[in-house]
C-alpha cells in the first residue's frame, strides 16, 4: 500500500491531467496522454474538448482541433 499526503495526492492528480508545468507541446500530446475527451457541448460556454485544450495549451485555437480531425490525426466519435 502506498500512502500519500493530501498535498502529494493533489499534486499527482494535477500532473496526471496535464494541468501543471511544463505545458503539453500540442493537441496530439494531450489527446494521446488522456486517451479520450468528451466532445459534448457545455451549455453557454464551449465544447468540452475546447475547454480542455484551452486549459492545457497556451494559444490554443478551436480551428487547430478541427484541422486534426479533418486530417484524420484525431477521430471524433459521436455516441448517443
Amino acid at each position: 500500500m502506498i500512502e500519500l499526503s493530501r498535498r502529494d495526492a493533489r499534486r499527482l492528480a494535477v500532473q496526471a491531467q496535464l494541468l501543471a508545468a511544463p505545458q503539453p507541446r500540442g493537441l496530439l500530446e494531450v489527446f494521446a496522454h488522456l486517451d479520450g475527451v468528451q466532445a459534448g457541448m457545455t451549455a453557454y460556454v464551449a465544447p468540452n474538448a475546447d475547454l480542455l485544450c484551452h486549459s492545457r495549451i497556451a494559444g490554443y485555437r478551436p480551428s487547430d482541433l478541427d484541422a486534426l480531425v479533418d486530417s484524420g490525426s484525431l477521430v471524433e466519435l459521436r455516441g448517443t
